[in-house]
């Protein structure tokens, strides 16, 4: 069986935040290496559907809430690549596979054994776009004592690597995480790892705070009219996950619903409210961001992409945290920001059809490089995805 050396992917993400699917159709060529962006989509997750995520990852619903809920979103997955399909002007015939990371609802890679569960049934992704669909990556790499993230170092390194400067690239999501690219070197040399919340305690606090009427701090609005409170914010800075030496990863399971009820606690003891608080926990963001950055070096170039990139404040405060380095957005290199995580599942599902190993063991902590991700065959489609067919 011969795979063709160029295909046409779609990647689709939903993050920790849950509050949209990335949509990312990518050409992605073998050797050399070559990822095109082509078109991108962000849809907005219905309201319902993210109580539904936001329960499940909060440990509050039970296995029958999980198993409707795994249904749906793979319904909305597979919508999301049928749209794509119709915005970019490609049938799903042309279009070589899916590659989709679900919906993360529990991350234990502490656990013994190691797991992690994403959601979002393939099988339904694959009836509805006609697509075969690769998903479930991060379980091969658990099974070989890794994290089973980050998984999007690979990319970073790719696309934005330099042959002499060492960079930085921060995705800023629901959770943040770091890659250390150093100048000139291969993706042995890489150090990745989440550094803790992104977004997401930001995003509880500005709903908490409005009454859900507001669900981030856009633009960081209420942060800039805020003032960060020191007491508070040395405290939230104890937490050991910051100090924890890589490889290390988080999520929900760590700094979700259970994690901001203390938070509370502790502001309430301090006094701190309001847009206060808001401001307090984006510093907390930017700190242990810039800690991540100046474990590796104070001067470096630091690229940051995901949703975090468009919090003015956040990233004021970063610059601020790092005086010596010079902070941007990945899209003055001329990437697309918000697609790069989809553009990443897009590539590993490319990885999988030609049997390429996709972590990278120094990052997550694996025994060895291993292919990643399951396929399901989309119905009606002969042969293998991506195959030279005669």
């Amino acid at each position: 069986m011969i795979v063709k050396d160029t295909l046409l992917a779609i990647g689709l993400m939903s993050g920790t935040s849950a509050d949209g699917i990335d949509a990312a159709l990518v050409t992605v060529e073998r050797a050399p290496r070559r990822v095109t962006l082509r078109h991108y989509l962000e849809l907005p997750m219905p309201s319902p559907l993210r109580a539904r995520i936001l329960a499940a990852a909060n440990g509050t619903s039970d296995s029958r809430d999980q198993c409707l809920l795994g249904a749906a979103l793979g319904e909305a997955f597979g919508s999301a690549a049928r749209s794509l399909c119709g915005a970019a002007g490609v049938s799903a015939e042309q279009v070589d596979v899916v590659g989709s990371h679900g919906q993360t609802v529990w991350h234990a890679p502490e656990a013994t054994p190691p797991a992690t569960l994403q959601i979002g049934n393939p099988a339904q992704i694959a009836a509805i776009c006609r697509i075969p669909v690769v998903a479930d990556f991060r379980s091969a790499d658990l099974a070989q004592g890794g994290q089973g993230a980050p998984l999007t170092p690979r990319l970073h390194h790719l696309l934005l690597a330099h042959p002499q400067r060492d960079r930085a690239v921060v995705n800023i999501g629901g959770i943040a995480n770091m890659s250390w690219l150093p100048g000139g070197r291969g993706t042995e040399s890489v150090v990745s790892f989440d550094t803790g919340p992104g977004n997401m305690v930001i995003d509880a606090v500005t709903a908490h705070q409005t009454g859900g009427v507001e669900l981030c701090d856009r633009g960081g609005e209420r942060a800039a009219r805020g003032k960060v409170q020191p007491m508070l914010l040395d405290d939230l800075l104890r937490h050991p996950f910051f100090t924890m030496a890589p490889p290390k990863s988080s999520g929900r399971e760590m700094f979700g619903a259970n994690y901001v009820r203390e938070l509370f606690d502790r502001a309430e003891k301090y006094g701190v409210q309001g847009d206060d608080l808001v401001s307090t926990v984006t510093a907390m963001t930017a700190q242990t961001i810039a800690r991540a950055v100046e474990g590796q070096s104070a001067r470096a170039e630091v690229l940051v992409c995901g949703g975090g990139a468009r919090n003015a404040t956040l990233m004021g405060m970063l610059e601020a945290a790092l005086p010596k380095a010079r902070v941007a957005s990945v899209e003055t290199c001329g990437v697309a920001s918000d697609s790069m995580e989809a553009v990443a599942f897009a590539e590993l599902a490319c990885c999988y059809l030609w049997g390429e190993s996709a972590n990278i063991p120094a990052v997550t902590g694996a025994r060895q490089a291993v292919v990643l991700g399951s396929l399901t065959p989309a119905p009606g489609r002969a042969g293998f995805p991506g195959m030279v067919l005669p």
